[in-house]
């Protein structure tokens, strides 16, 4: 069930949204009261829920400190509301664990390194988070998704706390975005320069990721990008996993510029050989 099927009452909301401990303990009360003290369960899996969606870490850490347990839909909650604070309570408290893959998400560092939220990165690497444990949307890993925000500061974190370069698809994702400044930063980092992102057969929506770096300025006409990898010793004969090079591509495309440059750099190889 997705967080915002689930009906909640509107008194529980407003208890969440409110954020006030003292409130929150005065309802329970009064719901105690009205149901006779042997009656009463406190609705702490509702009061939780709602604080995911209201950001209330008030409310929140009761739930916790009573023993409420967090569910797939409060985890779906906390990425889509932010619930930044009541995620920290739930870690502390022990009730997710830090690699926790959330449906149709991914796991929360990959998450949020997506959405450039360095703070909530940091405390899922000082936490434990291993970097390279899953894939956001089944495809990117987390330092990819660093990368396509463009935050050389979130790149290096991930990188200090182990992510791994190679076969990240990272430097695949700064060529897509024509992020050349990102490309020449994790070619000094120590990356691939011909790296094949997705290897195939890709889902619909991880298609545009196959092939390496120069395959991916060949397809989007990024001329600059191109040259600066032909210059940088790229392999202009590596062929994707549908078994096209850079130079069937551009041609493909119509990208007549880097097509000249490919062949020139074709001719100027069998010029080499022959000598």
């Amino acid at each position: 069930m997705h967080y915002n099927e689930r009906l909640i009452s509107e008194e529980i909301r407003a208890i969440a949204r409110k954020n006030s401990r003292e409130a929150l303990e005065a309802f329970l009360q009064q719901q105690r009261e009205a149901a006779g003290e042997l009656e009463y369960t406190p609705p702490l899996e509702d009061l939780l829920l709602a604080a995911t969606d209201c950001r209330a870490n008030q409310v929140a850490a009761y739930c916790l400190e009573h023993g409420q347990k967090a569910t797939r839909e409060m985890m779906t909650s906390v990425v889509v509301h932010n619930s930044f604070a009541v995620y920290r309570l739930m870690v502390k408290h022990k009730v997710v664990r830090i690699n926790f893959v959330v449906p149709w998400y991914g796991d929360i560092l990959g998450t949020m390194a997506s959405d450039n939220k360095i703070d909530w990165v940091r405390f899922c690497l000082e936490h434990g988070a291993n970097p390279n444990a899953s894939l956001v949307e089944e495809h990117l890993s987390a330092l990819a998704c660093a990368v396509h925000t463009g935050n050389v500061e979130l790149v290096d974190l991930l990188l200090a706390h182990g992510a791994r370069l190679k076969g990240s698809n990272a430097i695949v994702r700064a060529a897509i975005d024509e992020d050349l400044e990102m490309v020449k930063y994790l070619l000094l980092r120590g990356a691939d320069i011909d790296e094949v992102g997705i290897k195939g057969p890709p889902g619909a929506e991880a298609y545009g990721d196959m092939g390496s770096p120069l395959h991916q300025a060949a397809v989007e006409g990024y001329m600059e990008m191109a040259l600066f990898l032909i210059e940088a010793g790229a392999d202009i004969y590596l062929k994707d996993p549908l078994g096209r090079t850079a130079e069937d591509l551009a041609l493909e495309k119509g990208h007549m510029e880097i097509l000249d440059a490919l062949r020139q750099k074709k001719m100027k190889d069998n010029v080499d050989i022959k000598e």
